[in-house]
């Protein structure tokens, strides 16, 4: 039986609900949507596997690949099962992993529901991984940028660029918008511009775009 008392910010292990929301998954759960302590956010997760007294989901399966590593790794940067002690670097290997290959994950739809991968280099070896972007200006303040938006996180693909640099590239990716009621649809290229252009909000796209949000006024997003 499922526990029906749930409340956003109620915690269950590494994960943190975030929202409640209204669909049920296939076998008819309920389901809601998670933070996790590694960072991922928009992870689904049905109330009965948050619940199961057995076998209960206390990540959003990042606890797994830690413990995995862990007997791998010496470099520290994981910091075990204290979060504040992992470093940036790490999380944002971490956070390429998930959405390219985690399902339960939101931004799933816009990179590996898409075919974008992570390189068997750096899926296999975080130490590869921070290697590479030490030796190619990694710094705390820039954040990994994919030349080719469409294209995989691999050596040959990958920059590092201030926040600024991405949020400016981002407006700039060729995006699809489809009006739900009128049918109309529409190609373009940057978002702000569409946005102020039929009186929407860039950041209700964006949140649509990144599947946070199903619809805008009657709009759907995507990326081409």
């Amino acid at each position: 039986m499922e526990v029906n008392i749930m409340e956003v910010g109620d915690r269950y292990g590494k994960l943190v609900i975030t929202k409640l929301l209204d669909e049920k998954n296939k076998d008819g759960r309920r389901l809601v949507e998670c933070k996790c302590d590694c960072g991922t956010d928009g992870y689904i997760c049905s109330v009965k596997r948050l619940t199961d007294k057995k076998k209960p989901t206390r990540s959003c399966g990042c606890l797994r690949l830690e413990r995995v590593h862990e007997k791998k790794m010496t470099h520290g940067d994981a910091g075990g099962a204290i979060i504040g002690k992992r470093t940036r670097l790490y999380r944002t290997w971490s956070n390429i992993k998930s959405r390219c290959y985690n399902e339960n994950v939101r931004s799933y739809a816009n990179y590996g529901a898409k075919g974008i991968t992570m390189c068997d280099e750096w899926l296999n070896s975080y130490e590869t991984f921070r290697d590479w972007a030490l030796s190619h200006g990694y710094s705390e303040e820039l954040t990994i940028d994919r030349i080719n938006p469409n294209g995989n996180y691999e050596p040959d693909n990958c920059r590092w660029i201030t926040l600024h640099d991405n949020s400016v590239r981002a407006h700039e990716v060729g995006c699809w918008g489809k009006n739900l009621i009128t049918g109309e649809y529409v190609e373009f290229v940057n978002i702000r511009n569409f946005a102020s252009e039929r009186g929407l909000s860039y950041s209700c796209i964006d949140r649509v775009l990144h599947g946070k949000n199903k619809t805008h006024k009657n709009w759907v997003f995507g990326y081409k």
